[in-house]
């Protein structure tokens, strides 16, 4: 499985859209794994995307 490369603003948009819509309407809709989207939930959850972007540049 490739690893995704993915841009903060679309994460934090597939998360909202997550809590909107449910999982499994979000990602069939992105061709992403529930499971991606369900760690991206608890670990980007209520973050703007320069809060994901300052987060990944400290890991």
């Amino acid at each position: 499985m490739k690893k995704c490369q993915d841009t903060e603003e679309l994460i934090v948009k597939i998360v909202r859209e997550s809590h909107a819509y449910g999982v499994l309407e979000t990602s069939k809709k992105y061709n992403i794994s529930e499971n991606t989207i369900c760690i991206w939930r608890r670990k980007y959850g209520g973050m703007e995307p320069n809060q994901v972007s300052e987060m990944k540049s400290l890991a």
